[in-house]
Parts: C-alpha cells; structure tokens; sequence
C-alpha cells in the first residue's frame, strides 16, 4: 500500500486498519530492526493484540526471505512500466503476483487466502460457481482442500561456507564486523564488545549501552590481556561512580 511516510504511528494504524480488520491477529509477527517497528507505538499494539515480536539479526535479510525476495519480484515487475507512476501499476501488479501459480505447492495466493482462484480481467468463460452446495458442505470442504495444500520442501541453494572462528565459543569479547558503507581510514571492525549471552547463530553483545543480536560470522575474537581487561572494568566502574556523584548535591563541611 502506497504510503507518504513509514513513521511508527503510520505503520501501525495501516497494520491494524488493513490486515489485523481484515485477517485477524497473528500469532507472531517477523520484522527487521526499523525504527517504525522497536518504537513504543508499536511495541503498545502488539502486546495489546497479543502479538509475538520478532525482530531479524541487523545486516542477514536471509532471515526473511520471502519477504525479501517478493521485494525483488515486484520491483523488477514494476521496472517493465516505463513512465508510468509506480503507485498507479502497484495494484495491477499485486494482481498478478497474487494469481500466479507458487512453484512450492501448486496453488495462488489468492487460492490459499480465498479457497477458489479470483477472475482476472479478460476471461471469456467463467467457471461455475462452487456454493451450488450448502454452505456447511462448502466450509468442510474448503478446510479439507487448504489442509492439503502443504508446500514443498524448498530447495537448498548451495553457498560458500562460512567461516567461524573456533575461539569464539570461549572468548569473552569479541570484535564486530561493520557492513554498512564505512567512511574513509575508518576500521572494519568495531569494538572489542562484551559477551552477554551465546547460541549457536548468534551471539547477544551490548553495544552503546544496549543488548543486540548478532550473527557469529559478523564476529571475530577479541584477544585482551588480563591487565587490560582488569583496568577496563576499573575505569567502567570509575565512569559510573561519576556519573552518579554528578547527579547528586554533595554537600561538606
């Protein structure tokens, strides 16, 4: 849907005018790290729906893929109009996409969401209509037809494997890869970052104060001398005790 801005407040009345009004509320929702979805305005309204956030790891859009790869699909398909408003062949577009046959399980999306394929503009001979039964038979029927639609096991697309370092399953920092487009004489990697918390993909460090997940190829192992690490801690607990005595009205005699 056409938007003038991706604000929170935007974000979350479309999500809930256009598809919570009309599908339902989900069990669980998938987002990338947007501003619009961590803000509070949307955080209130998933938990007030009783949604499931899950955020993707920052720099791996493999995380959502269909997503990702339907962005593909539609921008190449909104390319083959010249000249034209992108915003005015948006919902041609969305027509075709939604009636095409999905190479996974044989069946539209459109048939999926409605039970039967739509009619598309040009076709000469209409089939016939399907609630010439009653409509108990037709809703069996229809949840017999969608419990045998089952997509097929995709297929896995070979890549270069990806090296991991054997030492960060011990070590208790680590450096972070920098992926965005970096500015000059500026270093690939940031850090060292401390380790809050490690599993198999991912690791949860704490950069600038908050936790993030990060992918483990992103990250290398930070090697820190003992003394280094001990004046580090001392010179974190120094800032704090600071930090608090600045906030606070001394007063001596």
């Amino acid at each position: 849907m056409p938007l003038t801005n991706i604000s929170a407040e935007t974000i979350a009345e479309l999500f809930y005018n256009n598809w919570i009004s009309r599908y339902g509320t989900p069990c669980k929702l998938i987002t990338d790290r947007g501003s619009q979805f961590t803000a509070e305005t949307f955080q209130v309204l998933s938990k007030i729906c009783g949604i499931k956030l899950q955020h993707t790891t920052a720099y791996h859009p493999q995380s959502n893929g269909k997503i990702e790869r339907l962005y593909r699909t539609l921008k190449t398909t909104q390319k083959a109009h010249n000249n034209v408003s992108w915003s005015e062949t948006l919902p041609t577009v969305l027509l075709g996409l939604r009636t095409v046959i999905q190479e996974n399980h044989n069946h539209s999306i459109a048939e999926m969401v409605y039970g039967q394929n739509i009619r598309l503009p040009g076709e000469f001979v209409c089939e016939p209509s399907i609630r010439t039964i009653s409509e108990s038979c037709f809703i069996q029927n229809l949840r017999n037809h969608m419990e045998n639609i089952r997509p097929k096991k995709n297929r896995q697309i070979t890549s270069q494997p990806i090296f991991v370092h054997k030492d960060l399953k011990t070590t208790s920092d680590v450096f972070l890869r920098i992926d965005r487009v970096k500015k000059q004489l500026e270093p690939p990697y940031q850090g060292p970052l401390e380790v809050i918390e490690r599993n198999e993909k991912y690791f949860i460090s704490k950069i600038k104060g908050k936790e993030i997940n990060v992918l483990t190829d992103r990250l290398k192992p930070a090697y820190i001398l003992p003394e280094n690490k001990t004046l580090k801690s001392t010179n974190d607990n120094s800032n704090k005790i600071e930090t608090q005595i600045k906030g606070q009205t001394l007063i001596t005699k």
